[in-house]
């Protein structure tokens, strides 16, 4: 029994689904063309033309981040950090705690003193990371992912108001700069029946990276599937994954899962 399916964030969809012919459908008898007039595009940050471009392209997978139009204390953020990794005069890099969140699901930050705030999971860590929280607290907005988490943490701890910054956060992913749209995708089937999505991605649609996140709170059989491959059952607790491998142009794939909350990301180039 479907208890809920939401297409959370379609970015850019309206021109790339219409016309490239994503699809995203939710029963085998109709294919509903994933589309949506609002979203965000995944851009770099303006000063990835400098030095700090090859720290964060070394080690930053999927990132937030924001410019504030004031000084920020590294001093007295650093008080702040759960976990300090490099500290100097004019940055800091580390990680701070969210409340309700586990610590090896925080993401890692960059914060200069001039203003920028940068949050990021590692090129290790599944894009779908960033998910953790929409899936085990029920967050159906972009303030929910542990990344705009960790910027809104940054912000409280250095005394600076989120309202008004928080609207300006945008995304990128430093291992993937060709990716310049993102759909998030999340499911929710507790009834503990099987609950089948599909999705069909065209020829000529360059997707770069495609992960999987997994959340069963009870433990026991719960799972995921995808054209009825196992990713993760039996389990309690989060799982990550990739999903890229098991993608093919062309094809409609059944994603079926039973008792847990599901998210899919896919990064992508428009056409």
């Amino acid at each position: 029994m479907r208890r809920m399916m939401r297409i959370l964030v379609a970015i850019g969809l309206v021109a790339v689904g219409l016309v490239a012919g994503l699809y995203f459908a939710g029963t085998p008898e109709t294919d509903n063309v994933a589309s949506g007039p609002s979203g965000f595009v995944l851009g770099p940050p303006a000063f990835a033309q400098t030095a700090s471009r090859s720290f964060l392209e070394e080690e930053a997978g999927i990132a937030a981040y924001v410019k504030v139009d004031q000084a920020i204390d590294i001093g007295q953020l650093r008080a702040s950090f759960s976990v300090v990794e490099q500290l100097e005069e004019s940055y800091v890099t580390g990680q701070i705690s969210i409340p309700e969140l586990e610590e090896n699901w925080h993401p890692h930050l960059f914060v200069t003193n001039d203003g920028w705030i940068v949050a990021y999971h590692t090129k290790y860590e599944p894009t779908s990371t960033m998910l953790t929280s929409w899936i085990t607290h029920e967050d159906t907005t972009l303030t929910g992912t542990t990344l705009e988490l960790a910027v809104h943490e940054v912000l409280r701890s250095a005394g600076i108001g989120p309202s008004g910054i928080m609207e300006e956060v945008q995304y990128y992913h430093f291992q993937f700069p060709l990716a310049d749209r993102i759909m998030l995708i999340r499911e929710d089937e507790s009834s503990g029946n099987q609950d089948d999505f599909y999705l069909t991605i065209p020829a000529g649609l360059g997707i770069l990276d495609a992960s999987w996140i997994a959340y069963d709170s009870v433990g026991g059989w719960s799972g995921i599937r995808i054209d009825g491959q196992g990713l993760a059952e039996g389990f309690h607790g989060i799982k990550v994954g990739d999903l890229l491998p098991r993608l093919r142009t062309g094809t409609r794939h059944t994603i079926s899962v039973w008792r847990g909350d599901y998210g899919v990301v896919l990064l992508y180039q428009a056409p």
